[in-house]
């Protein structure tokens, strides 16, 4: 008799089990959204693993393409520019802001030596980033 008891807890205690196994939910797919160039870059040496047990989708797309994908709720995660974020928050997105990284650095690149601004004048000068923090910051520069 007891034997009999024995398989039947053992028989229910199987199958209790087996029950059990299909309950973990899926992983949760995150989606990162990365602008073409050097954040690509930095990002790229993540592209194919886990983080923190999520699977994580990485899309690289124009940058200018990345404030549409958080505003929509394509993005889970997004690196974008700081006012970009902030443009992003005030339209009542609830977005957080994990790091703000600054380079800090403006560059100008030219085919002829220039040692100081006087040196500009009369020049075409191109300059990325219309309206945005480049193009305020050499503005300001040049006023």
């Amino acid at each position: 008799m007891k034997k009999v008891l024995v398989i039947i807890l053992a028989v229910v205690l199987c199958l209790a089990g087996l029950s059990f196994t299909g309950c973990n939910e899926p992983k949760e797919k995150v989606t990162f959204y990365v602008p073409d160039g050097a954040p690509a870059l930095t990002v790229s040496s993540l592209i194919g693993k886990t983080i923190g047990g999520r699977e994580v989708e990485f899309k690289v797309v124009p940058g200018d393409q990345i404030v549409g994908k958080m505003v929509n709720g394509e993005a889970d995660i997004a690196i974008m520019p700081t006012n970009a974020c902030a443009n992003v928050f005030n339209r009542g997105i609830d977005v957080k802001l994990v790091s703000a990284n600054v380079h800090g650095l403006l560059y100008l690149v030219g085919k002829e030596q220039v040692d100081s601004l006087e040196g500009l004048k009369g020049k075409v000068v191109y300059n990325i980033g219309q309206g945005q923090t480049p193009d305020a910051t050499f503005r300001y520069i040049l006023e």
